[in-house]
């Protein structure tokens, strides 16, 4: 329904405001949404030139001549070239925004121009009787890199310019008028004069501008419905937005970020290093969630930062981790609650603390009383007893613990016999727990020659296509990962002393804030940074970033039972398409992780193009004897060239051979089999927690038992069969591919492993694939 036209006066706030949501409206439609590859288009071309040739072959009897049309050399030459450049654009750059610059300048006009020429034919050279076409050529590819650059790029600099604001407006441009009757409800001239209206509910500022919680509503066809959060009438994330004709729909999250690297915020250096002291911020990340996915997202902006970490007021994890609010879309009202007494630490109640401590965890009971408020009447759920109280742990999380607590009053209403709870949502209670207001924190390492905008922009379309915002904040550690021919250099980086001491600053920085529990997901050869970061010590002892963790109760013991323990705990570690070398992981490397936490999930693809090309060209450094980062090295690879390797599956290769990465070999996680009985055993045997358990034995004959290998304690998860939603390198399905992403924040959320995950078939060992049908296949 179109409002009664105006009548005050547009005022400067009102303008400013329309002017920045009509300015991502005409974002959206210039860069266009993704579409699906075709090659009809293609196809179609090619036939017609080839039809062309086949009637400019013939000879037609006109009764008076006879009129032949040939082809020459240069012109095969040409429509060869032409059917080149045009797989070339449609196969690489069909998800560009400059796809349609490149479609009329490599593939249209080429074609048209070709064609006159043959249609043109006086058996003259190109460059004399048929000039004119490639000069009008000419010109069609100037004209239209003019009209993309005007269209794109020059009117929306010019229609956001304050110059535009201040002179012209959008109430000359687009007729904005306002109603005297409702504030801030605008209507202004659509596409063929028609009458949309648009309208602004929520909190203002002081200048008069949307800030804080408000929601924008425009009737118009690609105008959108957008709630969340405005800062200085701008939306930042949080926000959901969808468009009002077509439904797609937008999520915007906001990601925390540690640069740990001298690149820019944008680009990469050539040489990567890392000298400067890091750096802390917070972006916020726009990404297509549902309907068309376009061009221009995800995108990341900076909404806070960046600061140097520790040096500037504010830079600190703690800051960081306030502004990473989220839509809270949830109902207050619990009506499920998980209990859990498998943690040394004590009982746990998921999503709460205990109120006396301000812990996630207790000691001090032995009894959890939820109480039910229900539809009718008041009742009382039977005491559980779950666990013995008799040790206190040290206090900590006191600056959480304020804001965390409530009081009795607040948290244990009682409904009165005589009140009318007919309306109520039923609910639980818990006394003495309190929910958490402080989440859990995922740190996630980005890949080789990712920039920290990408990094950030990867992260949100994975935070935005789950729920995980309300369970975890988010936070991108950044290093200096190189460019393509700095491969080498970046492996070296990722591995060097100050990119662990930078690793373990944003480790006691989340233990500073109050952080308890922590989730570590990697990409690529971002596994590199982990695996250096908790890499032992010279001595033995554990690394400084192991020891912000506790020991796993099955380490409790032991070595390292002296050992000063962190105070947060390692819930998951997830390595996605890890690019770091089986014999490494499996010597020195799960050990380091598995110390510190019991549920480490490797996810990778047989099929991954760039973890190929990795291999080749480690294999090459090992061939001609180039060093490799301690981390990525065993006690193997230091022996004579001679004397062999120790165990079975080395041993076996020789000469030059590519270097086996556990994300395209995860098959090989098992315990090695030593080359003769006399070697010592691995230190990975002294702890039979290490070895995945609950794999049953294959017996073919009673009297001779088929060796099983000792699986390491780990959740692989082979994505070979996917075929949905991934690139064809197969190397980083996990922002979009709605089977895994389901699966990961299941994993993360609720802290199944993966034998109890639904979504799961186990095939062999410690190996899991996905229970679903081909793309193809359809009932």
């Amino acid at each position: 329904m179109v409002l009664p036209r105006r009548s005050k006066e547009l005022t400067e706030q009102e303008a400013e405001v329309f002017l920045t949501m009509h300015l991502r409206k005409m974002q959206r439609n210039l860069n266009g949404t993704i579409a699906r590859k075709k090659k009809r288009h293609l196809v179609a071309l090619v036939v017609l030139l080839v039809i062309l040739y086949g009637v400019g072959s013939k000879d037609f009897d006109t009764g008076e001549s006879t009129i032949t049309i040939t082809l020459e050399f240069w012109q095969i030459v040409m429509i060869g070239f032409w059917i080149v450049i045009t797989m070339v654009v449609t196969n690489f750059f069909g998800q560009s925004r400059f796809i349609l610059l490149l479609q009329w300048m490599l593939v249209n006009w080429p074609l048209l121009a070709i064609l006159a020429s043959i249609v043109f034919d006086d058996d003259t050279t190109i460059f004399q009787g048929q000039s004119w076409i490639w000069k009008l050529l000419l010109v069609a590819e100037c004209l239209t890199v003019a009209c993309f650059v005007t269209i794109n790029y020059l009117y929306p600099w010019f229609v956001g310019s304050p110059w535009f604001l201040e002179k012209i407006g959008p109430q000359r441009m687009w007729d904005v008028q306002t109603n005297s009757q409702h504030n801030w409800t605008l209507t202004y001239d659509g596409k063929y004069g028609k009458r949309h209206t648009c309208r602004y509910e929520g909190e203002l500022n002081e200048r008069g501008v949307p800030d804080g919680n408000g929601r924008w509503l425009d009737d118009s066809y690609f105008g959108e419905v957008l709630t969340g959060v405005w800062k200085d009438g701008v939306p930042v994330a949080p926000f959901f937005s969808r468009q009002y004709g077509t439904g797609d729909a937008f999520r915007a999250v906001p990601v925390a970020f540690f640069m740990a690297c001298d690149d820019d915020f944008h680009k990469n250096k050539f040489s990567p290093t890392n000298e400067m002291p890091p750096r802390c911020g917070v972006v916020s990340v726009e990404c297509s969630i549902h309907g068309s996915f376009y061009n221009n997202l995800p995108l990341a902006k900076v909404i806070f930062g960046p600061h140097v970490f520790g040096q500037e007021e504010g830079a600190s994890i703690a800051e960081c981790c306030r502004r990473l609010v989220h839509l809270d879309t949830q109902n207050d009202n619990e009506t499920s609650i998980e209990v859990k007494a498998n943690d040394r630490r004590g009982l746990q109640v998921l999503g709460h603390v205990y109120k006396p401590t301000g812990l996630p965890f207790s000691k001090e009971t032995d009894e959890v009383v939820i109480k039910y408020y229900g539809c009718h009447k008041y009742s009382h759920s039977p005491t559980s007893r779950i666990g013995p109280a008799n040790e206190k742990d040290p206090e900590i999380f006191q600056d959480e613990l304020e804001s965390n607590s409530c009081n009795d009053s607040d948290c244990n209403t009682r409904v009165n016999d005589g009140d009318d709870v007919s309306g109520n949502t039923p609910r639980l209670e818990i006394h003495n727990w309190t929910p958490n207001r402080l989440k859990e924190a995922l740190v996630y390492v980005g890949g080789f020659k990712c920039p920290t905008q990408q990094s950030l922009e990867i992260l949100g379309q994975f935070m935005a296509m789950t729920k995980l915002s309300q369970y975890v904040y988010p936070i991108h550690f950044s290093w200096p990962c190189g460019q393509i021919l700095t491969y080498r250099y970046a492996r070296a980086a990722a591995s060097n002393d100050r990119n662990r001491a930078n690793f373990t600053a944003l480790l006691r920085g989340l233990a500073a804030a109050g952080i308890h529990n922590v989730h570590i997901m990697t990409h690529s050869l971002g596994v590199q940074t982990l695996m250096a970061a908790f890499q032992d010590k010279s001595d033995g002892s554990r690394s400084d970033s192991s020891q912000c963790f506790h020991l796993d109760h099955s380490f409790s013991s032991g070595k390292f039972e002296t050992e000063e323990e962190g105070i947060m705990t390692c819930k998951t570690i997830t390595m996605l398409n890890p690019d770091f070398p089986v014999d490494a992981f499996v010597e020195n490397g799960f050990l380091s992780l598995r110390r510190i936490c019991n549920h480490i999930t490797v996810v990778g693809d047989r099929n991954d193009q760039p973890l190929y090309y990795s291999q080749f060209v480690n294999g090459s450094f090992n061939f001609f004897r180039y060093s490799q980062p301690s981390v990525c090295t065993t006690q193997s690879s230091s022996c004579n060239k001679d004397e062999g390797n120790n165990n079975t599956r080395t041993r076996k290769q020789r000469g030059f051979h590519l270097l086996q990465v556990i994300g395209r070999h995860f098959e090989l996680l098992y315990k090695p089999e030593p080359k003769d009985s006399s070697e010592d055993e691995p230190a990975i045997t002294d702890n039979e927690s290490v070895f995945f358990m609950g794999v049953p034995k294959a017996v073919l004959n009673p009297d001779e038992p088929v060796k099983e290998h000792q699986w390491l304690d780990i959740d692989v998860i082979d994505t070979t069969s996917l075929d949905t939603n991934i690139k064809k390198l197969r190397h980083s399905a996990f922002t979009i591919n709605p089977i895994l992403l389901n699966d990961l924040e299941d994993m993360i959320v609720n802290g199944r492993r993966a034998m109890k995950r639904s979504s799961l078939l186990h095939k062999d060992g410690n190996i899991f694939s996905y229970c679903h049908a081909p793309s193809f296949v359809s009932m």
